[in-house]
């Protein structure tokens, strides 16, 4: 069993990282509005900080049409870091990046529910 903190709250991550087994850390859209951070990016700069490069970082998009899915996936690797786990809707405009190359997919968890996880190839 793996445990990963589904928050972008930073004490709530500074407490799990202290006190749990933590592989990594989560998030979506409502997790990070509960949170209201100010400058996203920045916010989840400080999550890694927090969980180190040897945890994971999952990050969901929150485009729908196949192209801007995978730019806002670029953004993500450049403005955090090019670990991070980007987590793309199971829908048709979803997959098509995962099909022609441009997404490596990993194989889905029980706490994916309608998305999966992939890290974006770096494409020159």
């Amino acid at each position: 069993m793996e445990f990963i903190l589904d928050t972008v709250d930073l004490e709530e991550i500074k407490d799990g990282v202290d006190h749990m087994p933590i592989v990594g850390v989560t998030s979506n859209p409502s997790i990070v509005k509960k949170t209201s951070p100010e400058d996203f990016f920045g916010h989840m700069r400080k999550v890694r900080e927090i969980i180190g490069k040897e945890r994971s970082l999952h990050v969901q998009v929150i485009s729908l049409d196949a192209e801007t899915i995978v730019k806002e996936a670029h953004r993500i690797l450049e403005e955090i870091d090019d670990q991070v786990y980007i987590k793309v809707p199971v829908s048709y405009e979803g997959l098509p990046p995962s099909t022609d190359g441009m997404i490596t997919t990993y194989p889905p968890r029980d706490h994916m529910d309608g998305f999966f996880m992939a890290r974006m190839k770096r494409i020159s």
